[in-house]
């Protein structure tokens, strides 16, 4: 790049790229650049060299020239033509079935632009009938209809400028179905509700599995009155609403976009009979949790949620909450006896409680049963600790937000019907 310029005195020149502030000199930041200078009579000329060319040496690059007089400036672009190349994230390998069609995509980079031809196990492919090209250069689409196993093998995107040529590969296969599931654990087991996991299949057809099927019946039925259920990869496998103390065969099963698998080794299991529920698990935010108890971010209330345990075969009829100031004392927590209080909650799908009035900066305890007419569950166990004692303005203010919680929700119903009458009026009205 030769840049030259007049003045008196003669002026000096300089380059930069169009965007920084850095002066291109000769050998400073890159071995292949030089700047070379010359005088002659009553002009000043500048060359700027470049060795073996990279694509990121393209742009806009600026000289400048200067003398006490001040300084003028033009710009120039530099474009780096360059033969065929291919982005690392090209997908290499298709799948299909059935006969389906696929559109294997290719992209080339150059400069100037490719055309791009394809090519089956090394023989030209875009006349075939069963196939259609879409772009011929440097975006092509190839949508293959693979009438018969000749469509599936190695196709080539071959890409040519007059800088040279590249070529891309894309693997074709054909997918079918999964093999059978490897093993089926029964993890979890209640009167009335199995979990599952699963060991996948061997061989998952070439495309990722997507569910996995039971088919399950009483040992007195036939396979043709069984009942069949699904699950979503990655979902609990939980199977529910079986009878307790009764035999049942199960069969299992994997699936993938071309089909389902053959079902896999019969499996035999009687279930428990019925039995006080589950442990109805309490929830909590892993997040709060300091040492062995969590923290409470009010001081005088705290709700304790749980999931709704599996009932073993009787409807769980109510839960058990008991709560209870503790002390820790040599490592081990103490109940205060006489501080507990107990509730029971006569509702079956009750998952929360909110525990009020307590004392601030204290430490409790709070265990929750679920009971069915057999029995109380093994209790579900919590240790938090309420928040410091609030300011009195704090105080005032909650308390205040919950005696007007009605009148808020009255005002917000007015204004609602206010909202409608205006609307339909005769007259345009606008709220605020």
């Amino acid at each position: 790049i030769t840049c030259t310029a007049n003045g008196n005195p003669l002026p000096s020149i300089m380059f930069r790229r169009v965007g920084t502030n850095v002066v291109i000199k000769s050998g400073i930041n890159d071995y292949r650049i030089s700047v070379e200078h010359d005088t002659a009579r009553d002009q000043a000329t500048a060359t700027l060299v470049i060795k073996h060319l990279n694509r990121t040496d393209d742009g806009l690059y600026t000289c400048i020239a200067s003398n006490k007089g001040g300084e003028a400036s033009k710009n120039g672009h530099l474009t780096v033509e360059f033969p065929p190349e291919f982005p690392s994230n090209m997908v290499k390998e298709m799948w299909t079935w059935n006969r389906m069609p696929v559109n294997l995509s290719c992209v080339s980079e150059s400069l100037p632009n490719a055309s791009i031809s394809w090519l089956l196990n090394n023989r030209l492919i875009e006349d075939d009938m069963n196939v259609q090209k879409f772009g011929k250069g440097p975006y092509s689409n190839l949508l293959v209809t693979p009438v018969d196993p000749r469509y599936y093998g190695v196709y080539k995107c071959l890409a040519k400028n007059i800088h040279g040529e590249n070529s891309a590969l894309i693997t074709l296969r054909e997918a079918h179905r999964p093999s059978k599931v490897s093993q089926a654990k029964f993890d979890v087991v209640t009167a009335t509700t199995i979990s599952f996991s699963f060991v996948g299949p061997t061989d998952t057809g070439g495309i990722r599995i997507k569910a996995y099927a039971v088919q399950y019946k009483e040992m007195s039925q036939t396979w043709e009155e069984a009942r069949n259920k699904s699950w979503p990869v990655d979902t609990p496998y939980i199977l529910e609403n079986l009878e307790a103390h009764r035999t049942y065969q199960f069969r299992f099963a994997a699936i993938n976009d071309v089909g389902t698998s053959e079902w896999g080794p019969l499996e035999q299991r009687t279930m428990p009979k019925r039995s006080a529920p589950e442990e109805p698990k309490i929830l909590v935010n892993k997040d709060v949790y300091t040492e062995d108890y969590i923290n409470s971010p009010y001081g005088n209330s705290y709700e304790v949620n749980w999931k709704i345990p599996a009932d073993n075969g009787e409807p769980i009829d109510h839960y058990n909450v008991n709560y209870c100031v503790i002390d820790k004392i040599n490592t081990m927590w103490t109940t205060r006896r006489d501080s507990c209080k107990n509730e029971q909650l006569r509702f079956q799908d009750r998952t929360a409680f909110l525990m009020n009035n307590l004392n601030a900066n204290t430490f409790y305890k709070v265990e929750v049963r679920a009971h069915n007419e057999i029995g109380y569950s093994v209790p579900s166990e919590l240790v938090f600790k309420t928040a410091a004692e609030q300011t009195p303005k704090v105080a005032g203010i909650n308390a205040a937000m919950n005696v007007n919680r009605l009148a808020i929700c009255d005002y917000i119903t007015a204004l609602s019907v206010l909202s409608l009458t205006a609307a339909f009026g005769g007259d345009r009205w606008w709220l605020r």
